[in-house]
């Protein structure tokens, strides 16, 4: 049985999934978790750019967790 940890905490800095920092990656921060039983879950972030929006959490990597 396949489980979804929730593995993002507000807060945590992020990047696209697979996106290298060195080349332009887009940071962002999560700022609410919308749904946590969807699978995968699903997360608001703020991107540097002021732009909002939702992300699937297997769509984000985490480069920087909140403590």
């Amino acid at each position: 049985l396949d489980t979804w940890g929730v593995g993002m905490k507000v807060n945590d800095l992020v990047v696209y999934n697979g996106w290298d920092l060195d080349y332009g990656a887009e940071i962002g921060i999560v700022i609410e978790m919308i749904d946590h039983e969807v699978i995968p879950p699903v997360y608001r972030v703020l991107w540097e750019d002021g732009e909002i929006d939702r992300q699937y959490e297997d769509d984000l990597e985490v480069i920087n967790e909140s403590r």
